[in-house]
């Protein structure tokens, strides 16, 4: 399954419901109404990404498991370690907890934006300004109404400047908003499926590694330049720490949204082999 795909069409269809409200005609039945649909969307989303963590994301692991397996008997390494308990829940857990929470982002930006819209009706309707409680976008709808009265502008002109202001609030993509910041629905679940992927293969090596008895892992190197990531590319870590060569894994890639780093099993071995070879 393509997440980001399901949660562009999903953005589609909310954004098409908000930019369609009727400003001269939208009242609290209209508001329920796409609420309601609104939810239903959101709860597609929410089976979606169910969907997505026991299939597409388990794959993930997997393939990571395999890698870091043909690598750990390509040092030599066998299993020491029967597997204590299945590290895959918590790994779906916590990607579910992550997109569930984006999800009611939007139910709460939905509703947000449709007590602006009604209060906007009103105060298209009334054509005068009015004192209201809903923050910063009810504010500047207020203050658009006091400069049309006061210019004796049209209804007609107050309406295309109310609904131009809607419009950025749903086209400029803030219909999940995330620790003060705001995201597009689809980059959004882009951004989450790529790092969530890279989060689960990490999640696989370490845990086949402990499986091994292998302590060492490498980070791959992609010539970064990225500042988050240049401390780590490339360098030997050791997952107990009690290694002496090498210190202990400080942080596990990913180490931001989107990153493309990841980690692999090597020993003493491998390491002396490669330098005599350099």
């Amino acid at each position: 399954m393509n997440l980001a795909a399901v949660y562009r069409s999903a953005e589609r269809e909310i954004k098409a419901l908000l930019l369609g409200i009727d400003l001269e005609k939208f009242n609290g039945q209209d508001a329920l109404n796409i609420q309601g649909r609104v939810l239903k969307i959101v709860a597609g989303l929410n089976v979606s990404a169910e969907r997505w963590i026991d299939d597409d994301l388990m794959k993930s692991y997997h393939a990571g498991e395999r890698r870091a397996k043909v690598a750990l008997e390509i040092l030599g390494r066998k299993p020491k370690k029967p597997a204590i308990s299945d590290p895959r829940v918590k790994i779906k857990e916590d990607v579910y907890a992550t997109l569930y929470r984006s999800n009611r982002s939007i139910l709460k930006t939905t509703e947000t934006y449709l007590s602006v819209a009604m209060l906007a009706a009103g105060e298209l309707r009334a054509a005068q300004v009015q004192e209201f409680d809903f923050g910063n976008e009810a504010a500047a709808i207020g203050a658009m109404s006091a400069e049309a009265v006061a210019a004796g502008s049209s209804r007609g002109v107050l309406k295309r400047l109310i609904l131009a202001h809607l419009r950025a609030l749903v086209t400029d993509g803030n219909l999940i908003e995330i620790n003060g910041r705001n995201y597009k629905i689809g980059k959004y679940a882009e951004m989450v499926a790529r790092t969530e992927i890279r989060k689960a293969q990490t999640e696989a090596t370490k845990d086949l590694c402990k499986r091994y008895d292998n302590d060492l892992v490498e980070v791959s190197d992609h010539s970064t330049d990225c500042d988050e990531c240049e401390p780590f590319e490339g360098n030997i870590y050791s997952l107990s720490g009690a290694h002496s060569s090498y210190p202990e894994l400080p942080e596990s890639p990913p180490f931001h949204p989107n990153c493309k780093h990841s980690l692999l099993p090597t020993s003493d071995e491998a390491v002396s082999a490669r330098e005599a070879y350099q």
